[in-house]
C-alpha cells in the first residue's frame, strides 16, 4: 500500500512540476513590459498613434514609449528597442526588417494652384515656389514616367526638417511639398489639398524596424514587429 501511495505521489508531484515549468514559461514568452519605440513626427502622428493604441488593446501587458523626433537615434545610448526609419540609406550594421515601402506625393492647397501658372509637365515646377525637406539636402526633385525620368532643380521660400512643418504650409496656400502619401493623401480625399503631376512617380523609401539584437528580442518586441509589419501591408503608405 505504501509503495502505490508513494507512487500516486511521485506522479502527483510529476504533474505538479510540469504545471509550475509550462506557467513559468507563460509568464517569460508572453509579451508584456516596456518598448521603447523611436520613429519620425510625420509617422507617429498619422500612422503610430493609431497603430499603438490597438497594440497595446491586444496586449495589454505591453506599455508604448513613443518617441517622435526625426533624428537618427542611437538604440544601445538611447535605450530604444525599435526605430521605424524611412530611408533607402542604412548603416549595413544595423539589424534591419524591411516592412514596407513609402510612397510620396506632390500636393498644394487649391488656393495656391489656382493663383499659379498650370503644371502639366515636371519642367513647370521650376517656376513654382516648391517647399523643400532639408532631410533629403537637396534642391532637385526626381519625377519618372514611362521611362523617362527628370531632376528638376526646384526653390522655394520655405525649408524645414519636419515634413508636416511643410505641410501645413501647403495646406494654407504657400507652395508646392513632397510629402509621404500616408499624411497627404488623406487631405486630398478631403480636398484640402490637390495632387501635382499625379501621373509622375517620385522615388520610393523603404520602411524598415532597426533593433539591436536578433538573441536579445523579448516577445513584446518579437510580436510588436510582427503586428506593425502585417498593418503596414495593409494601409496605403
Amino acid at each position: 500500500m505504501q509503495d502505490q501511495n508513494s507512487w500516486k505521489n511521485a506522479g502527483s508531484l510529476s504533474n505538479l512540476s510540469e504545471d509550475i515549468e509550462k506557467t513559468a514559461q507563460q509568464r517569460t514568452t508572453y509579451p508584456k513590459g516596456t518598448l521603447r519605440v523611436a520613429c519620425s513626427v510625420s509617422l507617429a502622428q498619422s500612422v503610430l498613434s493609431l497603430l499603438t493604441s490597438e497594440f497595446v488593446q491586444l496586449y495589454p501587458q505591453v506599455r508604448i514609449e513613443l518617441l517622435a523626433d526625426n533624428k537618427t537615434v542611437n538604440l544601445i545610448e538611447e535605450g530604444v528597442d525599435v526605430a521605424l526609419r524611412i530611408s533607402n540609406d542604412l548603416d549595413p550594421n544595423q539589424i534591419a526588417i524591411r516592412l514596407e515601402q513609402c510612397h510620396s506625393i506632390l500636393c498644394a492647397a487649391p488656393s495656391y494652384l489656382n493663383k499659379n501658372p498650370a503644371i502639366t509637365h515636371p519642367s513647370a515646377l521650376k517656376q513654382h515656389n516648391c517647399l523643400s525637406y532639408s532631410y533629403f539636402g537637396t534642391t532637385h526633385w526626381l519625377l519618372s514616367k514611362n521611362q523617362q525620368q527628370y531632376k528638376i532643380p526646384v526653390k522655394g521660400s520655405i525649408t524645414s526638417n519636419e515634413a508636416n512643418v511643410l505641410l501645413f504650409a501647403s495646406l494654407n496656400g504657400a507652395g508646392i511639398s513632397q510629402q509621404p502619401r500616408y499624411s497627404a493623401q488623406p487631405l486630398i480625399d478631403e480636398g484640402h489639398l490637390l495632387p501635382v503631376l499625379p501621373d509622375w512617380d517620385l522615388p520610393t523609401l523603404g520602411v524598415h524596424a532597426i533593433y539591436a539584437s536578433r538573441q536579445q528580442m523579448t516577445p513584446a518586441l518579437r510580436v510588436f514587429i510582427d503586428f506593425i509589419k502585417q498593418k503596414f501591408q495593409t494601409l496605403d503608405i
